[in-house]
């Protein structure tokens, strides 16, 4: 009887650790507002390549990306804030959790772009866009 007893109060208590422990979503760790990472790594190598090493045009390009940010809400509508101009998307991440799928309206017709999704964490996004370029985000 002491044995049953004790096996149900361990099965009782992992299920409650099991429930009560379970981590976040994708869909729920995105929410919230995001800034690029200047401290990555990846961040560096993609301004070396896009100022093609030139340093006027890499200086404008941290400038540009320090004051970027990514805000991602719950009804999936996503903004992009980059040098003053606010863009607005919708975005899905699918359901394997591997790519972020943004839709947008660009003069008058629908787009569509899929950026592969490399991290999702509390305080850390980082994803592929279609052009290789890697960035990287911080809450």
């Amino acid at each position: 009887m002491k044995r049953i007893t004790l096996l149900l109060i361990v099965l009782i208590y992992s299920t409650i650790c099991f429930v009560g422990c379970k981590g976040k979503s994708k869909e729920e760790l995105i929410i919230g507002k995001w800034r690029i990472d200047m401290s990555a790594k990846e961040m560096i190598n993609t301004l070396e390549r896009a100022s093609n090493h030139d340093e006027k045009m890499k200086k404008n390009l941290e400038s540009a990306c320090e004051s970027t940010t990514y805000e991602y809400f719950e009804n999936k509508a996503c903004t992009i804030n980059m040098m003053g101009r606010t863009s607005t998307l919708n975005y899905q991440i699918t359901k394997d959790g591997k790519y972020i799928e943004y839709t947008y309206n660009e003069s008058g017709s629908i787009s569509t772009a899929k950026s592969q999704l490399l991290e999702l964490s509390e305080n850390r996004l980082k994803f592929i866009d279609e052009n290789g370029d890697t960035t990287v985000l911080k809450k």
